[in-house]
């Protein structure tokens, strides 16, 4: 009886440890619901053409479409109404809105990558923040299109010659026409077999009769050849004003690159738009603090508008000034920071995942932990140590990650940050000394220890403890920094007491903003020796610029860069410092506009020296200044003047200015100036004034291209790219299925198990 009542007792307990066990693991009923499938965000905007993009066949659709133009719109079908204005394209605000409607979903993009306002790139880093990728894709059905680039228009002798600039996505031809108030006085086929050539055509009027100095250009596509965006059919083109205007961004002195015809202004400030009216930006050593998304922006649309950009370099550009993988960096630079092969750089971040992280706070930081993993280079090791009111005992896993690690790797470390919870208190100081403990183990040359956290406001920092971890990072040689919201008590004595640079501390306005400052700080980080020692002679490698005087050039400190894909090297360095000639020049054609980048600057340079090796570059500056089309944004109907001119918002009224009476025209929207001009203003040199604080005039240039949208031929296939990567997705191509998500997991079992295994506990207990 004895036996009987101990075997089954031996029963029950080997019962319930295998119930406890089987809870531990966490079963779960299999989920009937299928997954919810990809949310498909729709371009519908004018540049998308007269056809609608539809989803690849076998593409599941269990969300509602998102229509983008000028504004974000839900439909349950694509073909529904368009809602929303179409002239303009906000990609960015679709992926957010998608970000934070859906997350973790999927995100399909299809478009033709060409938007006018925001950066996508900043929309696609919303969406992988929040546990989601994004893959992009051009229309199924192409646009075919051919449009006008842009015009000008020039006084040659006794007659008037324009010069127009056309492209096609598909081959055929065209009638170009040069019309004066209506009446056609010159006309030229202009024929093409490729798609993407930009063809040249040449208008003459002539017998120009007085003051005949307002044109339009329109294109006419011939029988065969489709024409799918007629916005980009027709630019208006006056006079431009002689005088050239130009921005200084940065350090550098106007006065340093002073060059005759040429007026260089100072930067307004860091946040103020690029002035009306300026032909060329300079942007000297700048770092992107200074820059920043929206800056990045306005130069996007400056130069593709026209304008022409000038890159000087410098200890607080290109890569260590935070530019690599940056807007500025992947749309505009014809020079970029290297893509390391073996950086030999340990980052261990330090992520906070305490209670008051809860919600949004740490979404945004284990978003910005996983893609500085997804992100990791060859010969550069990364690690994550959580941590609350103690950090935890080990690296999250896998431990230590090597760029060259394939993404298995890298995908174990996205699932443990995916677990992590929020709770318990913040111990700063106890974090940092394990982090330098954790690091100092690591054999690399270069060893950084990022802090990210929201801090904690509720309690000061302990002044004791920081200077103990500073005292170690010190001895280890390691450099520590951090990346922090919401707390600037905290911020000011890392500053003072922990960081080696007030730069290595970052204070975020937003947890938004999280995932893409760490992407420039690892940037910054893998860019520290980017600068290298000279002297190095330079040698020109195309006669199509003003020729520069070289003679007795040798840059004392340059950066060793790459050019970037679809730039045109113009000068390069002479092998004598440094292994392998690298690029010292480079150009880069945006739109309308054009950026020339120099790998050196006023501050790799001995100051002293600098003014006189700066004049060097006026031939290039006057040439940038003179080649550009900017001016203010105007548009010709008739004799009706519309012009844009965001800075003289509520002023009222403005004057154009010609060679006759000035002509007054009305605020009709803020910034937006309309009224009707005699034929003796656009007979001159065309010209805006206000009141204070516009006391001087300011060039009009009419801007002889189509809106920014419009600017091109078919799709953008490196935006999409670009969009693509910085959602850790990818282009899709034809035939191509969408990833599927996971499906959604059902109810969990592990309560049953634990109330069964207690029931049985307790009938052992009575057996007892």
């Amino acid at each position: 009886m004895r036996f009987g009542a101990w075997r089954t007792r031996g029963l029950l307990g080997a019962a319930i440890l295998g119930l406890v066990g089987l809870a531990l693991l966490d079963p779960r009923f299999r989920s009937s619901a299928p997954p919810e499938g990809a949310v498909f965000v729709l371009d519908v905007s004018e540049s998308m053409g007269a056809g609608r993009a539809e989803p690849e066949p076998g593409w599941a659709l269990r969300r509602p479409w998102l229509l983008v133009a000028d504004g974000v719109q839900e439909s349950r079908v694509s073909s529904a109404p368009v809602g929303i204005p179409r002239r303009a394209s906000r990609l960015e605000a679709a992926l957010v809105h998608a970000a934070e409607r859906f997350p973790g979903a999927p995100v399909v993009l299809l478009s033709d990558g060409r938007e006018t306002h925001g950066d996508a790139r900043r929309g696609a880093r919303a969406v992988a923040a929040r546990g989601g990728q994004v893959y992009t894709a051009a229309p199924p059905r192409p646009v075919a299109d051919v449009g006008l680039l842009r015009a000008r228009v020039a006084q040659d002798g006794a007659t008037v010659r324009v010069d127009a600039w056309l492209v096609a996505s598909t081959p055929g031809a065209a009638v170009v026409e040069l019309q004066h108030e209506g009446r056609v006085v010159d006309r030229r086929r202009a024929a093409w077999t490729e798609p993407g050539v930009v063809v040249a055509v040449a208008l003459v009027d002539p017998a120009p009769g007085a003051g005949r100095m307002a044109y339009q250009v329109l294109l006419r596509a011939e029988p065969g050849t489709p024409n799918d965006d007629p916005d980009d059919d027709r630019l208006d083109l006056v006079r431009a004003t002689a005088e050239r205007v130009g921005e200084v961004w940065g350090e550098l002195a106007a006065t340093d690159l002073a060059v005759p015809g040429v007026r260089l202004l100072p930067r307004a400030g860091p946040g103020a738009p690029v002035l009306g009216g300026v032909d060329l930006v300079v942007l000297s050593n700048t770092p992107w603090s200074e820059i920043g998304p929206e800056g990045a922006e306005r130069l996007v649309r400056f130069v593709a508008g026209g304008g022409r950009l000038l890159v000087l370099g410098g200890p607080d550009a290109y890569g260590p000034g935070g530019w690599a993988l940056t807007a500025l960096e992947e749309h505009l630079l014809p020079l970029r920071s290297r893509r390391p092969e073996g950086a030999d750089l340990a980052v261990l971040l330090l992520l906070d995942r305490s209670a008051s992280t809860h919600g949004r706070a740490l979404a945004h930081l284990r978003g910005a932990a996983a893609r500085a993993g997804r992100g990791a280079v060859p010969g550069e090791r990364l690690g994550v140590l959580a941590f609350a009111h103690e950090p935890a005992a080990a690296l999250l896993d896998p431990g230590w990650i090597d760029g060259g690690d394939g993404p298995a790797a890298r995908e174990r470390l996205v699932a443990a940050l995916d677990a992590l919870e929020a709770r318990g208190g913040t111990d700063l100081p106890a974090a940092l000394l394990a982090g330098v403990r954790e690091l100092g183990a690591q054999a690399a040359r270069q060893r950084r220890l990022l802090l990210l956290t929201d801090g904690d406001p509720d309690h000061p920092p302990d002044l004791a403890g920081l200077r103990a971890a500073r005292e170690a990072a010190e001895r280890a040689q390691i450099r520590v920094g951090a990346l922090l919201v919401g707390d600037p008590a905290l911020a000011t004595r890392l500053r003072e007491v922990v960081a080696l640079a007030p730069g290595d501390v970052v204070e975020l306005e937003s947890p938004d903003d999280l995932p893409e400052a760490l992407l420039h700080w690892v940037a910054r980080e893998r860019g520290e020796r980017e600068v290298v020692p000279g002297p190095a002679g330079v040698v020109a490698q195309t006669d199509d610029l003003p020729p520069l005087d070289l003679a007795d050039f040798r840059p004392v400190r340059m950066h060793a860069l790459e050019a970037a894909p679809g730039a045109e090297e113009v000068l390069r360095t002479v092998p004598h410092a440094t292994e392998a000639p690298l690029p010292f020049a480079a150009r880069r054609r945006v739109g309308a506009g054009e950026v020339l980048a120099l790998a050196w600057g006023p501050e790799a340079e001995d100051r002293s020296r600098w003014a006189r090796e700066a004049a060097r570059l006026g031939p290039w500056v006057a040439a940038l200044a003179g080649a550009a089309d900017r001016g203010l944004l105007a548009d010709l109907d008739g004799r009706r003047l519309s012009v844009l001119w965001e800075e003289a918002r509520g002023m009222g009224a403005i004057e154009a200015v010609g060679e006759g009476r000035p002509a007054r025209l009305l605020e009709v929207a803020p910034g937006r100036f309309e009224g009707e001009v005699g034929p003796e203003a656009l007979a001159g040199h065309l010209r805006v004034r206000a009141g204070p604080p516009f006391g001087e005039s300011r060039p009009l240039r009419l801007p002889a291209r189509p809106p920014l949208e419009h600017l091109g031929a078919g799709p953008d296939l490196g935006a999409l790219d670009a969009i693509a990567r910085a959602g850790g997705g990818q282009r899709l191509m034809a035939g191509v299925e969408v990833p599927a998500p996971a499906p959604a997991p059902g109810p969990s079992l592990a309560h049953g198990f634990l109330l069964l295994a207690v029931m049985l506990f307790l009938g052992e207990r009575a057996l007892r």
